[in-house]
This record gives C-alpha cells, structure tokens and sequence, in this order.
C-alpha cells in the first residue's frame, strides 16, 4: 500500500517500513540494486557507482494522517573527468530535506493561505516553510525566457511601515509579475532595463505607469521612443 505511493521504479525499492503508532510516525527505508550504473550531475554520463554519501532524510506526503519520512543512501559517481560526485537525487532536491511530492504539497498550499498556516498544517518551522518558496522561486527563475515583454506595467508596492516600498514590472500580456526590486527609485527600474540590450528594449510597444518621475526617467533613459510609449494610469 505504501510503495506505489513513494512513485518509486527499479534500482530502486523499500527496503524496510517502520510504524511508531505512539509517535504517530512512518520512516521508509529505500535501497537499491546492486552493481548499479550512475549518473555524473556534470556530463550526464553513466559510470559505475564508487560508493554512497551520508544518509539523507526526506520528510514525505502523511500515510494515514501520519509524518513520513524517507531514508536514503545516495550513491555517488567517480567520474574520470569530473571526479567523485553526488548523483542528483531522485526523491528531493539537493539541498531540500523534502521529497518533491511533499515539497510541491507545500508550494499549492502556500498560494492559498499565508505562511504561517503552511507552517501550522505542514508540521513545519518557519525557516523550512519560506526555503520551500525560495527554491520554488529559484526553479521557476532559472526556466524562464530572457525577454522584455512588449507591453509592461510599473507599479510600486508598500511592504513595510515607514514608507518602505518595493517596485514591481508586469507583462500585461501575459499577467505575470517579471522583476521585483527595493526602492521605488529611478535606479531600481533601470536594473531591469539594464538587463537587455538595445534593441531589445526597442521592442516595447507600451510601459503603463502612475506619473512617478523615478519612473518616468528610467523608461525615458532606456526605453527608444519612451515619450510616445508611456501611458499614464488614471486615478
């Protein structure tokens, strides 16, 4: 009943389950088979294994209401040209003590509730809830196109007392945020403008924004053509 559960597939297999009803708690044990082939992180080329790193616990989606945790061996590969490696891991990101099931559960529910509700549901401490998000962030980041949208949106937004703010771009388009910054001065809109060329900067048709000169004279300084681009929000 377990097994399927873990979406798990040859080398790999359960080992051992241990159930701790006073806890309220399951720990799986997986394994592999033996003389396996592994892979090097770095050239995608399968090698023998050379041996196993430290023990590494993931905490899993409940099983019966209760907290489940994986325990794994990861192999690691000595690759000739890139040496000895930890193989990327088929149950959590590196650096996560989440499998990906559980580490996904807590993204969906975080974009339905605050924080500290993820942290209250989930069993977890502050610090674990927000390095779930940040490494969401940094996933979704890394596959993102590198383009300026044609039609952008400038906004600031206030996150603190005290007159703290944070600028923010929009696709209008596409409805998705494109560039957070501190500040809402002139140069936290010129860091995203920096970050494509010319021409590429040429190929926005429309920036719509409230009449901020920060903001006026950033778009002004690096958008060609900006005094006929502009587009004021009305109040």
């Amino acid at each position: 009943m377990i097994k399927p559960s873990l979406g798990i597939h040859l080398p790999w297999f359960v080992k051992e389950v241990v159930v701790n009803d006073k806890e309220q708690r399951v720990d799986i044990y997986i394994d592999h088979e033996r003389e396996i082939q592994v892979r090097c992180p770095e050239c995608d080329r399968f090698y023998a294994m050379y041996d196993h790193g430290p023990e590494r616990v993931y905490r899993h989606l409940d099983t019966c209401q209760m907290s489940t945790f994986i325990h794994v061996r990861p192999p690691r590969v000595n690759c000739p040209t890139h040496g000895v490696k930890q193989i990327d891991s088929e149950f959590g990101e590196n650096g996560s003590d989440m499998t990906y099931a559980f580490e996904s559960y807590v993204i969906r529910l975080a974009q339905e509730c605050s924080i500290e509700a993820v942290k209250r549901l989930c069993g977890l401490s502050w610090e674990r809830g927000w390095n779930a998000l940040e490494r969401a962030v940094t996933r979704g980041r890394s596959r993102k196109v590198h383009r300026i949208p044609s039609r952008i949106g400038v906004d600031e937004k206030s996150i603190a007392k005290g007159h703290r703010y944070e600028s923010l771009v929009y696709d209008l388009d596409g409805g998705t945020v494109e560039y957070v910054c501190d500040d809402r001065g002139q140069e936290s809109l010129e860091s995203y403008y920096r970050q494509f060329s010319e021409e590429e900067r040429a190929g926005v048709k429309a920036v719509a924004m409230d009449m901020w000169d920060p903001y006026i004279a950033a778009t002004k300084a690096h958008i060609p053509g900006a005094e006929k681009k502009i587009v004021f929000e009305s109040c």
